[in-house]
């Protein structure tokens, strides 16, 4: 059953997580639809919060050589045990085959890391960019609605066939160079329409303060 609030998005968002539950009390303007799996998904609920991270489609390129490299590694063992061999020599160096499966985790790892490094938080009054999370130290940017000046998706050809896209948030006074940047996000639309829809909402609360 869908929530209609005014001011809503055209669109229904299904907030994935496995925390449907607590879409009720969200603070958001916006179409709520839980039922529908047709909705987009936009990012996963946190109290009041809505937290968008790049999707894992994204790092298509790095999953796909960590199948490969698994494929080619079985068969590869497969070889070298019909030859009673456990060593793969490369060169001078002699390397044994139950280190290999190691090549393969660190490809991964590198993907997991570009997914979880960075994510934007998404709250009733401001946005929370964070970046660094799997690093020695975490940068945290906070930036008001109305400090949003201009709100971008950008595509490469990849993006497209997935339906992916790289957010741009600039800040008023910064140009392009100084914008906060997610990359591969699902559903961009959807989170670029959100952002604009509470920015709307704070522009038009601070009219109606000075005006009082």
């Amino acid at each position: 059953m869908a929530r209609e609030d005014s001011g809503s998005l055209p669109v229904p968002i299904q907030l994935g997580g496995g925390r449907l539950d607590a879409i009720s009390p969200l603070p958001y303007s916006i179409s709520v639809n839980t039922n529908d799996i047709t909705a987009p998904v936009i990012g996963f609920v946190d109290g009041e919060n809505i937290i968008v991270r790049q999707s894992w489609i994204n790092q298509w390129l790095l999953v796909g050589v960590t199948l490969l490299l698994e494929v080619a590694i079985v068969a590869l063992n497969l070889r070298l045990a019909e030859t009673g061999q456990f060593e793969l020599e490369v060169g001078t160096l002699f390397i044994p085959t139950t280190y290999l499966p190691i090549a393969p985790l660190l490809v991964l790892a590198t993907a997991a890391w570009k997914v979880y490094n960075e994510r934007l938080v998404i709250t009733p009054h401001y946005l929370i960019h964070v970046t660094g999370r799997l690093w020695w130290s975490a940068r945290t940017t906070r930036l008001d609605y109305n400090q949003v000046q201009e709100i971008e998706t950008i595509q490469t050809i990849p993006q497209r066939i997935l339906r992916l896209a790289d957010l741009h948030i600039t800040p008023i006074g910064r140009d392009m160079k100084g914008s906060i940047r997610i990359r591969g996000l699902r559903n961009p639309r959807a989170v670029k329409d959100l952002i604009r829809n509470l920015r709307s909402q704070q522009s038009g609360t601070s009219t109606s303060n000075t005006a009082n």
